[in-house]
């Protein structure tokens, strides 16, 4: 049984490599700061419910060449909920969904996150 890194991981994989386009309605554009690294990671509303999954930033040097200069900053993108939840269902894979109402302080927030993250590193065999 995978775990649900592995599984969200999968996903992730899944979606970037498919021939077909990835509908702009599957995505959302979040300002939150991303890392690398970052990617696959849960992205939480202010009271802990999982709304998305980290997927990527915007190409900064990119778009600073194409503009003559001009830096965006924290504009970076996540896979809806509801999209990974789908997923997850099309796998048979189980989980729960709740709504959890009350408002979490930051640090909390923080351990949250934690606790539903794992650091994967692929290797080349």
């Amino acid at each position: 049984m995978q775990s649900i890194d592995e599984t969200l991981g999968e996903a992730r994989s899944q979606l970037e490599n498919s021939s077909a386009k990835i509908s702009r309605c599957a995505n959302i554009q979040i300002s939150t700061p991303v890392q690398r690294g970052n990617s696959g990671g849960p992205l939480l509303d202010q009271n802990g419910n999982v709304v998305g999954i980290v997927s990527a930033e915007l190409n900064v040097l990119k778009i600073m060449a194409a503009t003559n200069g001009d830096i965006p900053q924290n504009v970076n993108f996540a896979i809806k909920g509801n999209v990974a939840a789908s997923f997850l269902e099309s796998k048979r894979i189980a989980m729960t969904q709740g709504s959890a109402p009350t408002q979490m302080p930051p640090p909390d927030l923080a351990d949250l996150a934690r606790g539903m993250s794992a650091f994967t590193q692929c290797r080349s065999p």
